[in-house]
């Protein structure tokens, strides 16, 4: 018994740094990394005519409004859309179902109130109300939404697991980190060692969202 935790243990830990060190490009040629800072993103896009969207991940909200981890998301994405790094902004998350809880509506009306402050326009806000899971956002980004090219903002201890969705899912993406959060830190990097894991093999068996067929192509 101790020798099967012992190897699974040991085969999470070989996925977990695989995730990360590939997003950094420790394991190509060409040594890139997907994840920019805010000015690389910009330049970066710039150069090929810019992302078809800025995915802004979801967490959690409170009393109707975005937690400051969320806040910090949706200012990360709105100052790259507002230095040209895309026209489009993506916003997904868990829309709470019949619940009072709903993260896209929080996520658009934080933008809604601060887009003439970034030149958002309206019709450029797309919402994605079934982002339930980092993989059902990047599965559905790409087939509901049918984005091709990517710029993901969310907290780097999250960003190499999203980026890596989507990038083997088959978006050319890229990830910019959103300020981190200390409080409660360790609870969310325990999780997250655990969902790279699922995630990894989530995408070797295609599993599909909970939702599929409700989404409007970005233009």
């Amino acid at each position: 018994m101790l020798t099967v935790v012992v190897v699974a243990f040991l085969l999470m830990t070989i996925i977990n740094v695989y995730v990360v060190m590939d997003m950094k490009g420790t394991f190509r040629r060409d040594g890139a990394s997907y994840i920019l800072t805010e000015a690389e993103a910009a330049a970066l896009v710039k150069a090929d005519g810019g992302a078809e969207c800025i995915q802004i991940l979801g967490a959690s909200v409170v009393n109707g409004e975005p937690s400051p981890m969320l806040a910090d998301r949706l200012d990360t994405g709105l100052r790259l859309y507002g230095a040209g790094a895309s026209e489009n902004l993506l916003l997904t998350g868990d829309d709470g179902g019949d619940s009072y809880y709903n993260e896209v509506a929080a996520m658009e009306s934080y933008v809604l109130a601060r887009a003439d402050e970034f030149g958002v326009d309206p019709q450029s806000i797309y919402i994605d109300n079934a982002g339930y899971s980092t993989y059902e956002s990047a599965y559905r980004m790409r087939s509901e939404f049918g984005v091709e090219t990517a710029i993901i903002v969310t907290q780097e201890y999250h960003l190499y697991r999203a980026v890596y969705d989507a990038r083997a899912l088959g978006i050319d993406a890229y990830g910019v980190a959103a300020p981190a959060t200390e409080s409660g830190q360790f609870r969310r990097s325990v999780r997250e060692y655990f969902a790279r894991v699922k995630d990894f093999f989530w995408v070797i068996f295609d599993v599909k969202p909970q939702v599929l067929g409700d989404g409007v192509e970005i233009k």
